[in-house]
Parts: structure tokens; sequence; C-alpha cells
């Protein structure tokens, strides 16, 4: 009688312990990296222009508020969330006016799927390098607080 109500406990139990599993859902494990790692990202507005340039906006002063580069694949480049590169085509479907992007340094690796699967699957990442992405990160961190006015 023992042994049956044991096995009717752990067969009660087994779905629970099943559900404590964070992968059970199929999403990827961890960072590469191990159980910690640090990206800075960025949240821009960007939209596609002729010619395969896409311009980015964000607060840098008066006479240039944005910056152009041109998605050439190799030093600027643009991918999906499954780390495939974008084509011009595709960029042009996905940002046909201001839209939200993510913007990463290309001198590092591209971001682990672990951190990637907190984004929409139509959204850009861009890859730019550091000339380019510094100062959009000194724009972030001169960032008013809230209710604060712009400098």
């Amino acid at each position: 009688m023992s042994r049956l109500r044991f096995i009717t406990l752990a067969l009660a139990f087994l779905p629970l312990a099943g559900a404590q599993d964070p992968h059970l859902d199929g999403s990827p494990p961890g960072p590469r990296g191990g159980p910690v790692e640090v990206i800075s990202v960025l949240l821009v507005q960007a939209q596609m222009l002729e010619g395969g340039r896409v311009m980015f906006c964000f607060p840098r002063d008066e006479q240039a508020p944005s910056l152009t580069a041109h998605v050439d694949g190799k030093d600027v480049r643009a991918i999906g969330i499954d780390h495939k590169p974008l084509g011009v085509a595709e960029l042009e479907k996905r940002l046909p006016g201001y839209t939200s992007v993510v913007v990463v340094q290309a001198e590092f690796d591209v971001p682990d799927a672990f951190f990637l699967k907190v984004l929409n699957e139509r959204c850009v990442i861009f890859m730019l390098p550091k000339k380019m992405f510094e100062p959009m990160a000194r724009a972030s961190d001169a960032r008013p607080f809230p209710g604060q006015p712009r400098p």
C-alpha cells in the first residue's frame, strides 16, 4: 500500500518539477559568457533613406540631431533577432518611417540569443563601429530625468 501511495505522490509532483525548468519552453540557455554578461544596447529611432543609407535620430546638438550611415554589411551591419543579415530591401520594409531599433557596438560579438528573446521578431539590430556608437552612447548618458527640460 505504501508503494502505491509513493508512486501516486511522485506522479502528482512530476509536472511541478518540470515547471521549474526554465528551458522547457524552447528558449535558449543562459549567455555564452557564463551566468552574467553585460551588453551595452541603445534604443534609437531610425529610418531608411535612398541608396541603402539609414538615418539614426538622437539628440546630438542643434546643427546635427542625427547620424547617417551606409549599411554595407561590413562596417555597418543590420541583423534580425535570428542573427541573419538583413538586406536593403528587407530594411526598407521594416523601417518605412521612423522606427525604434536596437544599436550595439560592432567590435563585440553579436548579442547572445538569450538576450534577443525579449525583442519582437521584426526588430532590427544595427551593429555600428565605435566611432558611430560613441556619440549615441554619450547622448544616452546626458538624458535628462523625467520632468526636466532638455539642455
